[in-house]
């Protein structure tokens, strides 16, 4: 269960599931915050044996910057090198942050953590 929720605060939460690891995030994504998800999601993308995925769950994310978009995209990069499932499942405000910067269609993004983890597999 994730901790109640601080101003300018980032909680990552990993759940290991059989077929992929997920990680719940909540607060904001900004360049404060940001090398800490990027630091739990290379790691989650490095234990995932080959074929498994990884789900980002940023559906609680209340800002999300230009860093947390970063950390987001060189994700994938690197799930897609290592031949993981990758998956995003985002709220209104990573949606939206997406939209504006034109890179919603790099990200594949879901409504839902359970649509994300069906993509997975």
């Amino acid at each position: 269960m994730l901790k109640p929720f601080v101003p300018g605060r980032l909680d990552v939460l990993v759940e290991n599931t059989k077929r992929c690891a997920v990680l719940a995030v909540r607060g904001e994504l900004d360049s404060a915050t940001a090398p800490r998800l990027n630091e739990r999601l290379m790691a989650a993308i490095a234990e995932a044996p080959p074929g498994a995925g990884v789900v980002l769950d940023l559906s609680d994310v209340t800002f999300c910057g230009s860093a947390g978009v970063q950390a987001v995209l060189l994700a994938g990069d690197q799930a897609r090198e290592l031949d993981r499932g990758f998956a995003v499942a985002c709220g209104p405000f990573v949606r939206r942050t997406l939209e504006l910067v034109g890179l919603r269609h790099l990200v594949g993004d879901h409504p839902t953590r359970a649509a994300a983890l069906a993509s997975v597999g």
